[in-house]
């Protein structure tokens, strides 16, 4: 599980959410860097003096305060120092990777004030809208402070960026082929944008063993949205690939004007290779720096005979 938001209970000051006379939903604006999506929202909360009150959270979107997904609602036994206490969604939302999203908290006075902590944030991060508390407004219309609230969402990962404005990476996995020789056609890569647009893209096959690169597909100029498609490269030629050997499949994009995700889960133990460089030529060998994700990259393959396999290796001695 992966978290965006603020992790610390902060100690500048206390958001009060709810009072006598009035109740508040407050929280904070945090950007989610990678595809996900949302199980829960944690926040950090305590009583004047301890009881029991109503609180949920929810999450919008920051570009529209359109309201995105709301947690379920507990009855809380609050004390008087501050405790984190975890809702969940009943529906968990998608989240697109670098998108900023308010994540917000609302309780239900009824006899002791609730707050929430705060440290120093950006200009204008932290949001609030005075409402009596009941159903979450969509849109949100809130006023601003310079607060960053101790609050976070909790979200599982399904993809990361592998093209931004700050770099562009070569992005790979290893993967296994069958026991037996064969002849790989095409990848095909799961990818996302943050908006909609168009990106050059392009793959690679490497040998995990000497990290040399054994063949790239067609450059393609792919229309990518803001939901993950497959998106199929042509290998130019089609490359063979010999059994007992692990390949890295990698996808490359160029960066426009909007981040570019492809789809990942977690993996094995430094499964994922990447290296930072700008969008051009392949690398040959690749300089990979490792993590542990399953990049969603597939091939297609033909397997050869053993007797067609001998053949072509034969072949491939008396050229060299």
């Amino acid at each position: 599980m992966a978290t965006f938001g603020y992790t610390t209970i902060g100690t500048t000051g206390g958001l009060t959410i709810a009072a006598v006379g009035w109740e508040d939903i407050s929280g904070s604006v945090f950007t989610c860097t990678e595809f996900g999506t949302a199980t829960s929202i944690t926040v950090a909360l305590k009583r004047t003096v301890a009881g029991s009150d109503n609180v949920k959270c929810a999450i919008y979107k920051h570009s529209d305060l359109s309201l995105l997904a709301q947690t379920e609602e507990r009855n809380l036994a609050l004390t008087t120092s501050y405790v984190w206490y975890t809702f969940t969604f009943a529906t968990p939302p998608s989240l697109i990777g670098g998108t900023d999203y308010i994540l917000v908290v609302w309780g239900d006075y009824t006899a002791q004030n609730i707050t929430c902590p705060y440290d120093n944030g950006d200009a204008n991060q932290g949001h609030k809208q005075t409402l009596a508390y009941g159903a979450f407004p969509n849109p949100l219309v809130p006023s601003h402070q310079n607060t960053k609230a101790s609050i976070y969402c909790t979200y599982t990962m399904t993809g990361v960026a592998i093209a931004s404005a700050a770099n562009e990476t070569i992005a790979g996995s290893i993967y296994t082929f069958p026991n037996q020789d064969c002849n790989i056609m095409n990848i095909t890569v799961s990818l996302a944008r943050t908006s909609a647009g168009s990106n050059n893209v392009k793959c690679a096959v490497y040998r995990h063993d000497t990290l040399a690169l054994v063949g790239t597909s067609e450059e393609v100029s792919c229309s990518l949205t803001t939901s993950f498609a497959n998106y199929t490269f042509t290998m130019v030629p089609g490359r063979r690939i010999l059994k007992d050997v692990e390949y890295i499949l990698a996808v490359w994009a160029d960066y426009t004007a909007s981040n570019i995700y492809v789809a990942a889960t977690a993996g094995s133990t430094n499964q994922g290779h990447t290296e930072t460089k700008a969008y051009g030529t392949f690398s040959d060998p690749l300089a990979p720096t490792h993590n542990d994700y399953a990049y969603t990259i597939t091939p297609t393959y033909h397997k050869v005979s053993p007797f067609f396999a001998k053949v072509l290796a034969q072949l491939e001695r008396a050229s060299s």
